[in-house]
């Protein structure tokens, strides 16, 4: 009988091991709200940068990362003048923040020389009032190098860069922003950012420590 309850111990317990190894995916984070220094021309809002507009699964397929943007002169981009804008992401809530995910600007025709390239980044931690790069890293300068979107077709997935994660973070800012070539316009489809997560052999062993201790205490 012991024996029975001691499988019936073990088997939840190690198959929720297992799954903690697999299921360890990334945490994509869509900001709440953004906001822009460079305006919204042409009826472009900086809103369209975070409401999934344009994506093929509007945002909620099983990974938005590998959504496709849609070509758009209007609802689907956003468009600032000039170049050397800031932008700021409320990211609605408190994370561990490692990566950013761009669909960059893809124009149905003309010039496709608007998108995003290259920007400055800092992170707040008190809700938005202070911002620093919190690492003393170069590489939150110049940060990027965002491909050019090719003119007239469905962008592919997102872009994904990383760098050192930064903790507590609520608001992310995009300062000194430059473009593929553009004197009057920046702009871009969609963005998002991804959370660090714990590595799946961490998980992995804690699970496993879990049922190591209640297998000691059932002895």
């Amino acid at each position: 009988m012991k024996t029975k309850n001691t499988l019936k111990t073990i088997l939840p317990l190690a198959a929720l091991a297992g799954f903690a190894v697999t299921a360890n995916a990334a945490v994509i984070i869509t900001p709440t709200g953004a906001t822009s220094t460079g305006g919204n021309l042409s009826g472009r809002p900086i809103g369209n940068t975070i409401d999934s507009s344009g994506l093929s699964g509007g945002g909620i397929s099983g990974n938005i990362l590998t959504e496709t943007h849609s070509v758009n002169t209007n609802a689907d981009l956003y468009l600032a003048a000039g170049t050397g804008n800031e932008f700021v992401f409320d990211l609605g809530g408190t994370y561990t923040v490692d990566s950013v995910h761009l669909w960059n600007y893809d124009a149905s025709s003309g010039a496709n020389d608007r998108g995003l390239k290259t920007v400055d980044l800092t992170f707040s931690t008190d809700g938005g009032f202070n911002y620093n790069a919190l690492v003393a890293a170069s590489e939150y300068d110049d940060f990027g190098n965002f491909a050019q979107a090719p003119l007239g077709a469905t962008q592919a997935s997102a872009e994904t860069k990383t760098f050192t994660a930064v903790a507590g973070v609520t608001h992310i800012k995009f300062t000194d922003s430059t473009n593929n070539g553009s004197g009057t316009h920046t702009g871009f489809g969609e963005i998002r950012f991804g959370e660090a997560v714990p590595e799946p052999s961490t998980t992995a062993l804690l699970g496993l420590g879990g049922l190591a201790l209640i297998l000691r205490r059932r002895k």
